[in-house]
C-alpha cells in the first residue's frame, strides 16, 4: 500500500526529486503572475489588496492539500468578483467589518457548493450553458471591469451606480 494513498495529498503521488527544478520554476512563474492578479481582483471586490494575497495563499495551500491535480492553480476569479461584490453591497457597506464577515461566509458557502458538486459529479451541468450565453456573460463582465477601473486609470474620482451611467460620467 502506498503511504500517500491515505493522505489528502493525492496530487503528490508519483512526484520525484527530479520534478523539483521544474516545480520551482513553475511556482515562481505562477507567483509572479497570480499574486498581482489576485491583489487586483481583491480591489475589484472592494477589498484591500492584501486580502487578495492572503486568499490566494490560503486557496493554494488548501488545493495543494485536498486537490488531485498538481498542475492547476486556484484563486479568486475576476469574472465572478463584481457579482460577488454587487450582491454584498446590497446588504453591507463596502469595507465595513460586516461586509468582510459576509464575504468570508459567502466564500465558504461557495467553496462548500463546489466541493459538493465535485463529490456528486455535477460538472455536467456546466455543459448546459451555451457558448453564446457564456460569451455574453464574459463580455458583460469585461465591460464592467473596464468601466470600474477607468476612473483610477484616468485620475478621476471613483464612480458608483449603473454601468451605462458610469460610462456617460467618465
Amino acid at each position: 500500500m502506498n503511504w500517500i494513498s491515505w493522505l489528502p495529498l493525492r496530487a503528490l503521488s508519483g512526484w520525484t526529486a527530479k520534478d523539483l527544478n521544474g516545480d520551482l520554476a513553475a511556482g515562481f512563474t505562477l507567483a509572479a503572475i497570480a499574486i498581482p492578479e489576485q491583489m487586483a481582483t481583491a480591489r475589484l471586490g472592494g477589498f484591500q489588496p492584501g486580502i487578495g494575497f492572503f486568499a490566494f495563499v490560503a486557496g493554494s495551500v488548501a488545493f495543494a492539500f485536498f486537490g488531485a491535480n498538481r498542475h492547476l492553480s486556484v484563486g479568486a476569479d475576476s469574472t465572478i468578483t463584481p457579482l460577488f461584490a454587487g450582491g454584498l453591497a446590497l446588504i453591507a457597506a463596502s469595507g465595513s467589518p460586516h461586509y468582510l464577515a459576509l464575504a468570508a461566509m459567502l466564500a465558504l458557502m461557495v467553496g462548500l457548493l463546489v466541493a459538493f458538486s465535485g463529490i456528486f459529479r455535477l460538472g455536467w451541468i456546466a455543459d448546459l450553458l451555451s457558448v453564446p450565453v457564456t460569451t455574453g456573460f464574459l463580455a458583460g463582465i469585461s465591460v464592467h471591469i473596464i468601466v470600474s477601473q477607468l476612473p483610477g486609470l484616468l485620475g478621476l474620482p471613483p464612480e458608483t451606480g449603473e454601468t451605462l451611467r458610469r460610462i456617460g460620467d467618465i
